[in-house]
């Protein structure tokens, strides 16, 4: 599963919130009525807690799903997130390792060309399950323009409820999105004007340390687990790094360097 750190509060944030209708890009996730979904004449059924569920079944084996196509703001985001609940009973699968019930996930251009391949499913079950909650978020590819959320039973027999569906869309700042929001930023600013673009962690190497020379660096703990306060100077965003020392012909002093990794002089 992709980790992105970034997120984790405002994931947080939105699962507190994830009853705002505002906040959930899927139309009628919660099966309410039979608009929104394509593919199979969509069956809905009583699911848990008092609320639908929409149901795929096949008795022989066949592709049956549901399907939702949801526009993308622009720039495309970085990040999107799906959630529901699945449960099934006695689902035989097919042959190939997609032919199962399942939530799928994909990406698509403005030119409707699929982008980003094949990202892991949120959610796959065989056999008879109970209920249960699925998440999962994805970094949205490159030219992405819709992402489409597909309900599946695929060339399996068997039953599988679904319900409770969402997207949340996050913009660059890390906060979700109200549905249907053109512009990733206000005013549309574009990834390069935000300082969260970059999803390189420690980018700036403001957590490295020593530069010994032009190129050489050592972690600061591994060089140096007691270097004064005074010796840290602000980075750019903010957190401290050790001041550098450079050798210019120099010995390096004893903190610096482990025995025989020193610089050249």
């Amino acid at each position: 599963m992709l980790l992105l750190p970034l997120f984790f509060s405002q994931i947080l944030f939105a699962a507190d919130l994830s009853s705002a209708a505002e906040l959930n890009w899927v139309k009628n996730g919660d099966f309410v009525s039979r608009e929104a979904w394509t593919g199979n004449a969509l069956f809905v059924e009583q699911g848990r807690d008092g609320g639908r569920a929409a149901v795929l079944v096949n008795q022989q084996a066949r592709w049956s799903f549901y399907k939702q196509s949801i526009a993308l703001p622009k720039p495309a985001p970085p990040v999107v997130e799906v959630s529901f609940g699945m449960k099934s009973q006695d689902v035989k699968p097919g042959a190939k390792p997609w032919e199962l019930a399942r939530m799928n996930v994909t990406f698509f251009d403005e030119k409707g060309g699929q982008v980003g391949g094949w990202p892991e499913d949120p959610g796959r079950v065989v056999g008879t399950t109970d209920w249960k909650s699925y998440a999962h978020h994805y970094a949205v590819p490159a030219g992405a323009a819709t992402v489409v959320i597909s309900l599946d039973l695929g060339n399996a027999v068997g039953r599988v409820w679904f319900d409770r569906v969402k997207l949340f869309v996050y913009d660059f700042d890390s906060r979700p999105l109200p549905a249907g929001t053109v512009a990733t930023h206000l005013k549309s600013r574009s990834p390069s004007q935000t300082p969260t673009d970059n999803w390189l962690l420690n980018a700036g190497f403001e957590d490295i340390v020593l530069t010994i020379g032009p190129l050489s660096v050592w972690p600061r703990r591994a060089v140096n687990p007691s270097i004064a306060s005074s010796s840290k100077t602000p980075s750019r965003n903010g957190t401290y790094r050790p001041k550098r020392w450079t050798s210019r012909g120099k010995a390096p002093p004893p903190w610096c360097c482990p025995a025989g990794s020193g610089p050249r002089t």
